[in-house]
């Protein structure tokens, strides 16, 4: 009580993360230039958003007492995760570095 909230490691990088994107699309419309790098980037990452929200849901989850001797949430989150993981990867380390390119050729 009186602390406020406690960050983990992890809140820290994700707020980072946030305040460095609203950082990068606020200075595209302060200099009237990179918007479509900002609007084509954020497109592709959010690719792999449909199987990141229930990938972090069933991974939190599975640390509650309740959810712990589930088995198919288990392999659910075990199948889950090796396609977001896919995903991811195609998504933002191939996909952007071709639309950076193509972007600024």
């Amino acid at each position: 009580p009186g602390v406020g909230p406690v960050l983990t490691a992890d809140d820290w990088s994700y707020l980072a993360h946030h305040i460095l994107t609203s950082l990068y699309m606020i200075s595209a419309r302060w200099n009237k230039a990179g918007h479509m790098s900002a609007m084509i980037l954020m497109f592709i990452g959010e690719f792999s958003a449909p199987l990141m929200n229930p990938h972090l849901f069933m991974e939190k989850a599975l640390e509650q007492e309740c959810c712990k001797g589930l088995s198919w949430l288990t392999t659910l989150f075990a199948y889950n995760e090796q396609v977001f993981s896919a995903l991811y990867l195609i998504c933002r380390t191939l996909g952007s570095p071709v639309a950076i390119v193509y972007g600024t050729y």
